[in-house]
């Protein structure tokens, strides 16, 4: 007979979302807060010397999905 542990965890990912045994959201905004803030430092450090059409298109590839996924 095939027997499954399972083992007590604080948090986990389950399809894109942070959850934790209270089922509150504060991990899942924690997790894309920081996302969202590395990416933002990394355009603010490129910010005076690429293009704003190239920092335009770097916006939708990482940034843009983020933001839309809280609406």
């Amino acid at each position: 007979m095939l027997m499954t542990i399972w083992t007590k965890t604080p948090k986990f990912k389950y399809l894109g979302i942070m959850l934790d045994s209270n089922l509150n959201w504060k991990n899942h905004v924690d997790y894309i807060s920081k996302k969202i803030r590395e990416a933002l430092a990394f355009f603010q450090s490129f910010a005076n010397t690429w293009t704003f059409d190239f920092l335009i298109k770097l916006y939708y590839a990482p940034l843009y999905p983020f933001f839309s996924s809280m609406l």
